[in-house]
């Protein structure tokens, strides 16, 4: 790597016996296709220099975008392995005879078809160790085109399309950009300094802010976006206490665990005004407030909430004995309420219920007419900065009319 000691040293040259296999092969391979120069990393930032190394990372959206090609080392654990691997021949490819549903049954053209591998993780670019890396992201969503190095293929990836070195085609969904689906994949992605949770996203967020003028970025979110943005869920537990970034309760980087959005079919905004002091990282909140009395584990459901389990009114990812459910009135056979707690654990003093976004479902069951859902944030309170923080997220379900029926809209300041 480049550090400050050697920089002299490295623009002058850099012996080819001192590059690890792994950057021969890349530069091998990039000699060989006929292109002058190559991007490393470690190589052209300084790794002990802060204000180089946050200047570079973000501008990492051009390097990436501009590049002619990216070379993907998928399947390399480290830089001492090679790019290359040993392949079997491929599966042999059957011509069969492709006839018209005619009453002639003539045979119009032919098609082709070969076997999959076994063992499909050794082709699959998103079941390899470099998958497992939070800074790969943006690179495989910035590169126009990439060469995916696995064990099993050849991967060519760009605008268009996806395909083996076969030729057969190739899904990855490691290249959808959409804002949400990028947070579920990164956030489950491994960093070396949990510092960089935000910062390794700058070449992207640099980039969409581009096609988004009008809008505000901050700790991992987009103003225009919110609430949905706001709905997520931590699929392990937060250890916030553990974060090293100075980043708000609502945003999902303020923990380190993989999160995952909840699903709002058909929703629609239920807040009057949502204001971002990106500056500050703070958010205000104009909608409907209200506590929550208790919270009953899944364990603590009686015989009388049965239906609750039946209903399966939980994300899919999750489990019952993840869940919490708290009464909403005494009658709880008329609706269904859980929440998924960012720390796993009831926190102490009032717990309060942040109304976001609703939606009216019409003869959802046998003898029901119509349920009114609303998706909510889980809160408490505090002094300094006074407010409130977020400690989970959860849904409402009940017959014919809102839980927050009558209750008074009010500014929520969420730190």
């Amino acid at each position: 790597m480049t550090v400050k000691s050697n920089l002299a040293e490295h623009i002058t040259g850099i012996p080819w016996v001192n590059l690890p296999q792994l950057y021969q092969d890349a530069i091998t391979v990039t000699h060989r296709l006929g292109i002058a120069s190559v991007w490393i990393d470690s190589l052209c930032i300084l790794q002990d220099s802060h204000i180089d190394w946050l200047s570079e990372s973000q501008r990492m959206g051009d390097v990436y975008q501009h590049a002619r090609l990216t070379i993907a080392a998928s399947h390399a654990a480290d830089s001492s392995q090679s790019l290359f691997f040993p392949h079997e021949a491929p599966p042999r490819i059957v011509e069969l005879p492709h006839v018209t549903p005619s009453l002639s049954s003539q045979h119009a053209s032919n098609i082709f078809a070969s076997v999959l591998p076994h063992n499909y993780d050794s082709i699959s670019p998103e079941s390899s160790p470099l998958a497992t890396r939070a800074w790969a992201t943006q690179e495989w969503l910035l590169s126009r085109r990439m060469l995916f190095y696995t064990a099993g293929s050849l991967i060519w990836s760009c605008k268009t399309t996806t395909q083996r070195e076969t030729g057969a085609s190739f899904h990855s969904t490691a290249r959808n950009a959409r804002w949400k689906n990028l947070v579920e994949k990164y956030s489950a992605r491994k960093l070396t300094q949990q510092t960089d949770r935000l910062i390794a996203l700058e070449g992207i967020r640099s980039e969409i802010a581009k096609t988004r003028p009008n809008d505000v970025y901050c700790c991992g979110l987009w103003k225009n976006s919110m609430p949905d943005q706001l709905l997520w869920s931590c699929l392990e537990t937060a250890e916030r206490e553990k974060c090293e970034l100075e980043v708000p309760s609502w945003s999902w980087a303020s923990t380190r665990s993989s999160v995952r959005y909840l699903e709002q079919f058909g929703a629609k905004n239920a807040c009057q005004r949502i204001t971002l002091f990106a500056s500050s990282q703070t958010l205000i909140i104009k909608s409907q407030i209200r506590q929550i009395k208790r919270m009953l584990p899944y364990s603590h459901l009686d015989s009388h909430s049965a239906f609750l389990v039946a209903a399966r009114p939980y994300p899919p990812h999750m489990t019952p004995t993840e869940m919490m459910f708290f009464p909403t009135d005494d009658e709880m056979e008329r609706g269904s309420s859980w929440c998924v707690l960012d720390e796993g654990k009831v926190p102490e003093g009032a717990v309060w219920c942040l109304r976001l976004m609703s939606s009216v479902v019409k003869n959802p069951r046998q003898g029901v007419k119509k349920m009114v859902k609303e998706w909510v944030l889980i809160l408490t309170k505090v002094e300094q900065p006074e407010g409130y923080v977020r400690v989970g997220v959860g849904s409402i379900e009940r017959q014919d009319k809102s839980w927050f029926g009558g209750v008074t809209v009010s500014d929520i300041v969420l730190q």
